[in-house]
């Protein structure tokens, strides 16, 4: 049985008779990978009206349920021939036909999404600010002063769909270095990832994973801190 045809993430598409159905027709183009965001999420709507593309959902929900456990999940790459194969589906609108192999295979796949974004998620008008807030922190671990909350603040003056992608990544991220003792990710490692897939000034990516939600801050014992991606429910 398909294991995307269960989680039911896609929108109605409407057939050649003009009534919904389950599925996208074959080779429909409607492009994933490469284009903005927002029209990203206009081709590959989630059901549920949450403002993140299906195919990100669908790699994150293999990975938290798979690929936790598995060293190097998001560092070893799957053969690049079976990537260019996930992305032509996804950019013919045949995600639901995709089966992944493995957890490298949904990892491989979410970084080409990421990468292939044509404008950085944090927008060019707020990324020097992005940096600059995140700049004046000198904590060691989470982030208990007034940069996290400045850095929430300009996280909600972001369009919805690029809040919404961030939570969702860093959220799971989360959880990949919380098993950091199996997989070998941990928050170096991703963050040295992250910083390079997104373009992502280095300590913003730092304070995104640290305080990203109740899950990792609960675990830096002390005050209360600000947590960025609470509000945001990753669940499938």
């Amino acid at each position: 049985m398909n294991f995307f045809g269960r989680k039911g993430k896609k929108g109605p598409v409407v057939g050649k008779e003009g009534k919904e159905k389950g599925e996208r027709p074959s080779h429909r183009r409607l492009r994933v990978l490469g284009v903005p965001l927002a029209q990203a999420l206009r081709n590959d709507p989630s059901h549920d009206g949450v403002p993140v593309p299906a195919v990100v959902r669908e790699c994150l929900d293999f990975i938290s349920l798979y690929g936790l456990q598995v060293e190097g999940v998001f560092r070893v790459s799957s053969p690049k021939s079976r990537l260019d194969e996930l992305e032509r589906m996804t950019n013919e609108g045949r995600t639901d036909e995709i089966v992944f192999q493995d957890a490298h295979e949904a990892a491989g796949l979410l970084k080409r999404f990421l990468r292939q974004l044509p404008e950085n998620v944090l927008t060019t008008q707020l990324k020097g600010r992005f940096e600059n807030e995140a700049n004046v922190c000198r904590c060691v671990a989470l982030c208990r002063c007034s940069a996290v909350i400045k850095l929430k603040e300009l996280l909600l003056q972001l369009p919805p769909e690029n809040f919404h992608l961030l939570a969702f990544v860093f959220r799971n991220v989360q959880l990949v270095i919380q098993k950091e003792s199996a997989n070998k990710m941990n928050l170096p490692a991703m963050g040295v990832l992250l910083h390079a897939i997104l373009e992502m000034p280095r300590n913003v990516v730092k304070i995104f994973i640290t305080n990203a939600a109740s899950e990792e801050c609960a675990e830096g014992g002390g005050e209360p801190t600000t947590q960025l991606f609470d509000s945001v429910d990753i669940g499938p």
